[in-house]
């Protein structure tokens, strides 16, 4: 006669490893997405820097490209993003970011980089006030939206936690795209305020790892059930003689 399993025991278990397994093959998907997502970033990285024509934006179509910008940076009007510390310098700071102003008229708002804190005023780093016409090469990225934990924006002090574009259209006075230019620091740009970011894309890819861990939870708990079973019944042949 066949033995009954442990109802409980076994419901848990067919529950868990299914959950186990569904969470490591999501796990494999992403690494998927991950993988062909790096290989797009090194790919598009890898294009010649483009001009910039504001009328015709395709931020898909455009994303991970360099891009070239030109014009008059509106030095008056910048903001100030606080980025708590930056590791390289171990200490609170702020990334400029200035509204540039094209030769047809038009506004692109330009993430010129970083600056330590004791230099957040225009009047601390007067080397970073550029009057004439600048060409910036970047990447174009979308508008931020807050996280649960961002702090809002202190508009009144010009200090800001997240990018909000609309928000800083209306503080500047500009009409100004949902987007925005992430200024990259080039071969001369060594140490030079703002430190502007670096042309490489780093994103994080541990979902081989989750999922090997997924997957082994699932078979060392297959194995703990089986061991408990095998227990059981050996418990209830002892009984028996």
């Amino acid at each position: 006669m066949t033995k009954k399993l442990p109802l409980i025991p076994t419901i848990f278990t067919i529950f868990t490893v299914i959950v186990l397994l569904t969470l490591g093959t999501w796990q494999v998907k992403r690494l998927q997405w991950k993988n062909q997502l790096a290989s797009e970033i090194t790919e598009r990285g890898a294009m010649p820097p483009m001009i910039l024509v504001q009328d015709k934006i395709d931020l898909d179509a455009i994303k991970y490209r360099k891009i070239i910008v030109k014009g008059h940076l509106l030095n008056d009007k910048e903001v100030h993003l606080f980025t708590g510390a930056r590791e390289m310098r171990g200490e609170p700071g702020y990334n400029i970011i200035t509204p540039l102003e094209q030769e047809d008229g038009s506004v692109m708002l330009v993430d010129r980089g970083w600056a330590p804190a004791k230099k957040k005023e225009p009047e601390s780093r007067p080397e970073t006030i550029i009057n004439g016409e600048v060409s910036i090469i970047g990447m174009l990225q979308s508008g931020e939206h807050p996280g649960i934990f961002t702090p809002e924006n202190n508009i009144s002090r010009n200090l800001w936690f997240w990018i909000d574009i609309p928000a800083i259209a209306s503080f500047t006075g500009k009409t100004i795209p949902n987007v925005y230019v992430r200024a990259l620091e080039g071969e001369n740009d060594v140490g030079v305020l703002p430190i502007a970011g670096k042309s490489t894309i780093e994103i994080r890819n541990d979902h081989l790892e989750y999922a090997i861990i997924w997957y082994s939870l699932a078979i060392i708990l297959s194995v703990i059930y089986l061991i408990y079973i095998k227990g059981q019944r050996s418990g209830s042949d002892q009984k028996k003689v």
